[in-house]
C-alpha cells in the first residue's frame, strides 16, 4: 500500500475503525496508516488523526512514522482545520488533488453543518462549492455522483 492513494471509501473505512470501541480495529487502521505514504494520502492522514477519537498513545506505537511527521508539520499543536488549511498553504498546495480538497470540504462542511446545527435549530446542511478554472460549481457530494473535473 506504500505508493496507493487511499480512496474516499478507504478514508470513511479506517475512520470508522479508528472511532471503533475495539482496540483491535483501531490497531489495523493505524498500520494502515503507517504503512501508506505520507505525501500521497496527506489530507485522509490529516484528517483521520484529526477526527479520529484514537489517542495519541496507539498513534504513537502503531503509526509512529506518521504521529512524529504529523507534530512536526503542526509545530506539537492540536490539529484543526484551519491548520490543516495552513499546512496546505504553507508546503503542500502543489501536492493537493482536487479529489483531496473534495474530502478535506465535505469534512469541513460536515462540521460546520454540526456546529450551526446547534446553535440554529433550522440548519439542516452547509454546502462548500467548489470552482475550478473551466469547470462548473459542485459542492463535494455532487463529485461522488460522478460529475467530472476539467
Amino acid at each position: 500500500m506504500e505508493n496507493k492513494k487511499i480512496s474516499r471509501d478507504e478514508y470513511y473505512r479506517l475512520l470508522d475503525m479508528l472511532e471503533s470501541k475495539d482496540e483491535e480495529s483501531a490497531v489495523v487502521a493505524l498500520n494502515v496508516i503507517e504503512n501508506c505514504d505520507l505525501l500521497s494520502n496527506l489530507i485522509q492522514v490529516m484528517l483521520l488523526r484529526y477526527k479520529s477519537n484514537t489517542h495519541s498513545a496507539l498513534w504513537r506505537e502503531h503509526a509512529k512514522e506518521k504521529y512524529l511527521m504529523l507534530n512536526r508539520l503542526f509545530n506539537d499543536e492540536s490539529i484543526t482545520f484551519s491548520s490543516i488549511f495552513r499546512v496546505i498553504k504553507w508546503r503542500y498546495a502543489s501536492d493537493i488533488t482536487i479529489e483531496d480538497l473534495e474530502l478535506l470540504f465535505e469534512d469541513y462542511a460536515k462540521s460546520l453543518t454540526e456546529m450551526a446545527s446547534e446553535i440554529f435549530k433550522d440548519i439542516k446542511e452547509v454546502k462548500i462549492k467548489l470552482t475550478t478554472h473551466g469547470s462548473e460549481s459542485r459542492t463535494a457530494s455532487e463529485s461522488q455522483q460522478g460529475l467530472d473535473v476539467e
